[in-house]
């Protein structure tokens, strides 16, 4: 987004706007050396996004010679759809065109499916509560070192009195290390929306 802010009117600041693609620092005052780097950062992704642009719509002119260009299309965005809770979000300074839709996808509370149950009775085992662990739908749990995971299994361990419900796409590959633990649940699908609009 840094790259079209120039060509699409967005504001941007050095003194108190860290560049997101290369953040440096979360504090909320910068020294003038991490305003140095955040500008010349940003410059940095400017020009390369301006770079990647005209190759890509060289590119695309072989197929679709009447494209407006990246530039064009960044001038006439209305709007940006960002997927976050905007009451959630960090204090910084948006252009008028962003949008948060967070939680689009979410149904009524009536809507919404009961949790079965066996995913019930696990819960009411739960002395203090349950903890849903998952890296998401982007991420899978495959590409973490099997180190990594044992440790993460360790850390449960430390918590006895919390069920870890854990999504993991490759709980076979760590049964070793997981036969035995009483708060943890591994398993590849989990109803989340159910678990996570439980009160329990």
């Amino acid at each position: 987004m840094n790259g079209a802010s120039k060509k699409n009117q967005n504001t941007f600041r050095f003194s108190d706007r860290c560049n997101g693609i290369h953040p440096i620092s979360i504090s909320k005052t910068y020294s003038f050396k991490e305003r140095f780097l955040n500008a010349l950062n940003y410059y940095k992704t400017y020009f390369l996004a301006q770079r990647l642009f005209l190759e890509e719509h060289k590119l695309i002119q072989k197929f679709y010679p009447k494209v407006p260009t990246p530039v064009e299309l960044f001038r006439n965005v209305s709007y940006y759809f960002v997927n976050h809770n905007e009451l959630l979000d960090t204090g910084r300074p948006i252009s008028a065109k962003v949008k948060f839709i967070g939680g689009i996808q979410l149904k009524d509370d009536h809507s919404i499916a009961k949790l079965s149950k066996k995913y019930d009775d696990l819960l009411a085992k739960a002395p203090k509560g349950a903890i849903l662990f998952s890296f998401g739908t982007t991420a899978s749990s495959k590409v973490v070192p099997k180190k990594v995971r044992e440790e993460f299994i360790e850390a449960f361990k430390q918590f006895p009195d919390y069920l870890f419900i854990w999504k993991h796409d490759n709980a076979e590959d760590d049964q070793d290390k997981l036969k035995g633990v009483k708060n943890i649940v591994a398993e590849e699908w989990l109803p989340q929306k159910q678990l996570l609009g439980e009160n329990f």
